[in-house]
């Protein structure tokens, strides 16, 4: 469309911008609360976006920052790829049929069943027929919550309607 401008600096004038621009971002209801209860080597974000994008998001959506972020600059192949997936179990110590994904997009459920790792659907940024293949739908993370168990490094996930 425009074979003069270097799509390399174009795609990070339009990162810069979406990082800069976090008007109206705010956090999924229920993240603040599921994110609460799980200690920070618990859980890791990977996204296929920047890694500044990320975190500008999470600060603006007043989330915690989380101690492992897999972002598109840590990846050779983005979603639906399994790489980023893999990667953060891996750095976490941990086999991918122990890990569960929580994702709100088919290329992201792909990529963890891709990886062997089951996953969760949360349905509130597409309709649920398209996030099917999910082991899992739920509308909301606020119907997620941990349960402690008796095993060490291990955690259970309830469901409440």
């Amino acid at each position: 469309m425009a074979p003069k401008l270097q799509a390399d600096n174009e795609a990070r004038y339009l990162d810069d911008i979406q990082t800069l621009d976090t008007n109206g971002v705010v956090a999924t209801e229920g993240a603040t609360e599921l994110l609460a209860q799980l200690a920070p080597e618990q859980w890791a974000i990977v996204t296929s976006g920047p890694a500044t994008l990320a975190r500008a998001r999470l600060r603006a959506a007043k989330l915690p920052l989380p101690r492992l972020l897999i972002s598109a600059h840590d990846v050779k192949q983005g979603k639906p790829d399994p790489e980023g997936y893999l990667k953060a179990a891996e750095l976490m110590r941990a086999e991918p049929e122990e890990c569960l994904v929580i994702e709100d997009s088919l290329p992201g459920i792909e990529a963890a069943h891709t990886a062997h790792i089951p996953a969760i659907a949360v349905g509130n940024t597409h309709p649920r027929a398209e996030l099917k293949s999910a082991e899992l739908w739920i509308p909301s993370l606020k119907l997620l919550s941990i349960i402690d168990t008796e095993e060490e490094n291990e955690i259970a996930l309830a469901v409440s309607e």
